[in-house]
């Protein structure tokens, strides 16, 4: 028998997206006696910013935390690492409220548990149907995979307890996760995993804001930024740290525009702990401190869009 943690962070706004999921894990768990038989399943939301009476539906959750006070959406995700530590479940899965739930997960979910007893995560990858897997990097893998995404991960708590205190330590990067993966790899270095599509587990939900490219740019800023701060807190001296920020200047050309320009925090986190984009300056600051050649084509690329220059250039091509 093998119990499985569902954890659900969620901000205000989000609270009936994570009843839904809770909901409809709750609603597979009653209707498959076998699953209830043989495993064992709790549900935790963890609903964050919402200043008034928290009203949710009876047996829905097995456990509840609620701040009425804004504590930061990583800071919210991370805790879920934490309540897995008090927990002690067999599996843990950080769920997202922008992934609906399939009607079959949680089946799936114990199915590859069963596959191999000695694999550390269950990680999805578009294409794979529950194939045994080795790994042995998180940043610049195959874009089959997704464990850039919360709910991509599934973890064998008895194998990675020992890494999630990493979450809290790398919190303000807004890659909690990642920091959990990346200390997994460190202590074992190729880490099996058992891949399955991600369409056995979740789908994405869609939102009308995502039309707006800005707006969806300025909700995830933070983890922009932090995508190079984290690898760059994880390069073992200064040649790499080097070659790690000139490597993600060029490789973000298109993006240093539309990210730069992006307003923090959120419009739809008027609360948030955070009042700066201390990331972005950070991040130009050790840009400049690694490569002034690299720091000069970050500056061009991100007051220029980068369309203007490609539109320049044809212009110039076609007088010539």
């Amino acid at each position: 028998m093998s119990k499985l943690l569902v954890y659900i962070p969620a901000y205000k706004n989000h609270l009936e997206l994570a009843i839904s999921q809770a909901a409809a894990l709750k609603a597979q768990w009653n209707s498959d006696l076998e699953l209830k038989i043989k495993h064992e399943l709790e549900i935790y939301l963890s609903i964050n910013g919402l200043d008034c009476e928290l009203i949710v539906p009876e047996g829905v959750f097995d456990y509840v935390y609620h701040s009425r006070i804004n504590i930061g959406w990583d800071a919210n995700m991370n805790k879920g690492f934490l309540e897995a530590l008090k927990i002690r479940p067999d599996y843990y899965w950080l769920l997202s409220c922008d992934d609906s739930v399939t009607d079959t997960a949680l089946k799936k979910i114990f199915e590859a548990t069963e596959i191999s007893s000695e694999a550390k995560l269950i990680v999805t990858k578009f294409g794979a149907n529950f194939e045994v897997e080795t790994i042995n990097k998180i940043f610049d893998i195959s874009s089959e995979y997704s464990l850039g995404l919360i709910s991509s991960i599934i973890y064998n708590f008895k194998y990675c307890e020992s890494a999630f205190p990493s979450g809290f330590y790398y919190g303000w990067t807004g890659w909690g996760q990642i920091s959990v993966l990346l200390k997994i790899l460190n202590i074992y270095e190729d880490v099996e995993v058992v891949a399955a599509d991600p369409k056995f587990f979740y789908e994405r939900i869609s939102y009308a804001s995502q039309n707006n490219l800005l707006d969806n740019i300025t909700k995830y800023q933070h983890s922009y930024y932090g995508n190079l701060l984290l690898r760059l807190a994880n390069t073992k001296n200064k040649t790499d740290s080097k070659k790690v920020a000139i490597l993600w200047v060029f490789r973000n050309l298109k993006f240093h525009n539309l990210y730069s320009k992006a307003i923090w925090p959120p419009s739809n986190e008027p609360d948030s702990p955070e009042s700066i984009n201390w990331r972005k300056n950070y991040v130009e600051t050790l840009i400049k401190g690694n490569s002034i050649f690299s720091w000069l084509i970050y500056i061009i690329f991100s007051r220029i869009p980068i369309k203007f220059l490609i539109n320049k250039y044809k212009s110039k091509s076609n007088y010539s």
